[in-house]
């Protein structure tokens, strides 16, 4: 779709920014903290812009969890995508703070920074069990 269109392309300024800062820090630090400001505004309108991704991941469920044979596998599916889910959601949480529109205390701040880190274990774990049992039943 134009939207992912849209995102892959910001994310190849994003990264490409990203690359421009570290290969310039040595030389000329102005520059790199140019390209360091690029970098960290195009990683946070690329957060605004997926903003409801998440939606598509339930739709997926739907489509995916019936078709599998097993609970173990489903129970798989859930787990990964849901993982995945929850750590957008924190993501998002954070990123609407730094952009100023929904203030939070310091402690909730640091609860949201560091609660997307479990979401992403369970999202990855739960990706490597799966690739396990695919090896096992090929």
């Amino acid at each position: 779709s134009s939207v992912e269109g849209r995102d892959k392309m910001m994310k190849v300024v994003q990264f490409a920014s990203r690359f421009m800062a570290w290969h310039s820090a040595a030389r000329d630090p102005a520059a790199a903290q140019r390209w360091t400001g690029l970098y960290r505004s195009t990683q946070e309108g690329r957060k605004s812009a997926r903003l409801l991704k998440g939606l598509n991941k339930v739709n997926q469920l739907f489509d995916e969890v019936p078709a599998l044979s097993t609970p173990y596998e489903r129970a798989l599916v859930v787990a990964q995508q849901a993982g995945l889910v929850g750590h957008w959601h924190y993501d998002y949480l954070g990123h609407a703070h730094r952009a100023g529109f929904a203030q939070r205390s310091d402690r909730e701040v640091e609860r949201i920074r560091r609660t997307p880190a479990y979401f992403w274990c369970v999202c990855n774990l739960a990706q490597i069990l799966r690739g396990e049992l695919a090896l096992r039943t090929a």
